[in-house]
């Protein structure tokens, strides 16, 4: 007697197939930069495998090309430095409202005395309409392949500007990685002061930084939905 399994993030042939790629539920914005020369991540994961449970990220490069990484809670710093190389780690309040897929403000307070207010107003354009389309109606195991993640990245790259981001892949770290979308969102408009000091309008991406093949994006976008991660990885706490 056979059974079938719908798609799910926690199904277990899913976790036969990649067992140590486990789903990091949230958002992931790769990059808003701005007239300051600054560059501003936002992560938010409300369901990880971690014993920290949810836990944010927000990544600021200055213009001088260092990167911070500014955590909430400060022991999740444990976890996602096996994934990415940073200057700096630093423990901090992260603060979020989402409203609706439509704007996304955040209010950070760092342990090193570094202030950020982030407000994004978000857009659904032609562009994300299709990305959604086009994910809604591949087979999961499609996706993962890396045949399908190829298709999928040089289409995000040709409508959402992603600056050659690969779905499937590796950090600067080697960890393995895929990236799961639910709804995908353009930046229209954003704002930020660093320390209290206006960074300016927003640009598009000038980044120097790649995080292996996690690029930053040349116009900038949120994803919702899951990115999957190697966990345990080498060197996180058990």
């Amino acid at each position: 007697m056979s059974s079938q399994t719908t798609r799910s993030r926690n199904t277990a042939p899913k976790e036969q197939e990649r067992p140590s790629l486990r789903p990091f539920e949230g958002f992931v914005s790769p990059g808003i930069a701005f007239e300051s020369g600054h560059t501003v991540w936002l992560l938010k994961f409300d369901e990880t495998p971690t014993p920290v449970g949810a836990y944010s990220e927000i990544w600021i490069e200055s213009p001088a090309g260092d990167v911070t990484m500014y955590v909430d809670p400060t022991t999740a710093g444990e976890y996602v430095k096996a994934y990415h190389d940073f200057d700096y780690i630093v423990g901090a309040s992260i603060n979020w409202r989402v409203a609706d897929l439509d704007r996304i403000e955040v209010q950070l307070e760092a342990d090193d005395g570094t202030t950020l207010e982030l407000s994004a107003v978000l857009a659904r354009p032609i562009s994300t309409r299709l990305m959604e389309g086009l994910a809604g109606g591949v087979p999961g195991t499609i996706q993962r392949s890396a045949m399908g993640a190829a298709v999928s990245s040089f289409t995000l790259d040709r409508l959402m500007g992603a600056n050659g981001l690969a779905l499937r892949g590796r950090t600067e770290t080697g960890t393995r990685y895929w990236g799961e979308a639910d709804h995908l969102r353009t930046v229209s408009d954003a704002s930020a002061t660093l320390d209290g000091v206006d960074l300016g309008r927003k640009v598009s991406g000038t980044s120097i930084h790649d995080f292996g093949d996690i690029k930053t994006a040349r116009e900038p976008y949120v994803v919702f939905g899951a990115l999957h991660l190697e966990y345990p990885a080498p060197g996180q706490p058990l």
